[in-house]
């Protein structure tokens, strides 16, 4: 029989907001992030996910370049 070995709680994932967000979604993310104590800068917002050619949503690296 196999046993799962217990590694510890798992890393909490940090909050993650997209650029194709409304204004005001973008806005309150920051005040709340503020309220902690965290500044988001536009380095902090993510390009939005696009789906690749078999429907999965897939993060846009932001390099600019496409693959030809």
């Amino acid at each position: 029989m196999l046993a799962k070995k217990l590694s510890g709680p798992l890393p909490e994932a940090p909050p993650m907001i997209f650029d194709n967000e409304p204004k005001d979604v973008v806005l309150e993310y920051m005040r709340l992030m503020k309220e902690e104590g965290i500044t988001i800068t536009g380095v902090d917002i993510a390009p939005a996910p696009i789906e690749d050619k078999k429907g999965k949503r897939v993060v846009a690296s932001g390099s600019g370049k496409e693959k030809g």
